[in-house]
């Protein structure tokens, strides 16, 4: 394999670090001496030159690793990998893996899948745990720079599927109210409409009425957290599964941060990731469109509301 192919990003550590010690800081899931190994083997340079494991590391070095030292692709169980090219990744999340790694949690998220097979990913924006779908990430800091931008001046159209309790009178509707933090809830995180909050934009529309549940497009035109949970829970209609904003909290699960924070399949909320669309950051010119597939068991409960549905028609006749 060329060097070409060799995954490269800027050192991000303090100056002064060692080379085998940041890698396995940064890098897991080998150990230093693993490193240290593959250094020595010359499957890791610094600016384009061997060096030695003990190398000191300054602000402004770049790193080089050949893919052979990450190993086997990783087992990446809930984590389908959408597209790839030289500069980001897309991947289809399940529901109940965090995105970023934590102190509590670092190989079993979606960064700490991916980061054994590319080394140095970050992701472009986040993705609530328990919501399932598409996440963007880079393989090095100025893609996802350009990514930040995009998505801070709005030009990164994002669309989401969201299984909501009852039926909205209307069939489309903006909510646009301010959110920040609910300080009357038990719960910490959890986010509401005040007048003192961050402009917060959510376009939506039906696309399926499923008798006690409705099926809606939702499109948000800022970023905020919990933005869409919060705004159709205020609309009188939360999503199905969602125990912070719909009838009843689950205070104990989100105050519990080793619960909160350990991947969970089992619990899940009826919105989806759907689909994403910008200009690429890196090639001008290129239009990005990407779309991730509802997990099975969204498809199962859909299937199973239109059959009750459709049960009850039979029934009133």
């Amino acid at each position: 394999m060329s060097s070409s192919d060799w995954f490269r990003f800027p050192y991000e550590g303090p100056d002064g670090m060692r080379l085998d010690h940041y890698l396995r800081e940064r890098y897991r899931p080998f150990s230093r001496s693993a490193w240290s190994r593959r250094v020595q083997a010359g499957q890791v340079l610094v600016n384009g030159r061997t060096v030695p494991p003990a190398r000191r590391m300054r602000t402004g070095d770049t790193l080089s690793i050949d893919p052979a030292a990450a190993g086997p692709p990783p087992d990446t169980g809930g984590v389908e990998i959408l597209y790839e090219d030289e500069w980001l990744v897309a991947v289809n999340k399940a529901a109940g893996i965090l995105v970023h790694p934590v102190r509590l949690m670092t190989r079993d998220t979606v960064v700490g899948q991916l980061s054994e097979r590319w080394p140095g990913i970050i992701p472009c924006h986040r993705l609530d745990k328990l919501t399932s779908g598409l996440v963007l990430l880079a393989k090095d800091l100025d893609t996802r720079r350009a990514m930040q931008t995009a998505f801070e001046d709005g030009t990164v159209d994002k669309e989401y599927l969201a299984l909501v309790e009852g039926e909205p009178e209307e069939s489309s509707g903006v909510v646009d109210l301010p959110l920040g933090r609910d300080l009357a809830s038990a719960v910490r995180i959890r986010m509401t409409v005040r007048a003192d909050g961050d402009r917060s934009v959510t376009r939506w529309d039906v696309v399926e009425r499923l008798g006690t549940h409705t099926l809606l497009r939702v499109c948000p035109e800022t970023g905020r957290k919990h933005q869409i949970r919060a705004h159709l829970a205020w609309l009188g209609h939360p999503i199905h599964g969602d125990f912070l904003y719909g009838r009843e909290v689950d205070v104990d699960y989100f105050e519990n941060r080793a619960v909160n924070l350990a991947r969970d399949t089992e619990r899940w909320l009826a919105l989806h990731a759907r689909a994403l669309s910008t200009a690429h950051p890196r090639v001008p010119g290129r239009q990005l469109k990407l779309e991730a597939p509802l997990p099975p068991r969204f498809e199962e409960l859909l299937r199973e509301m239109r059959g009750r549905k459709l049960e009850e028609g039979r029934l009133r006749q």
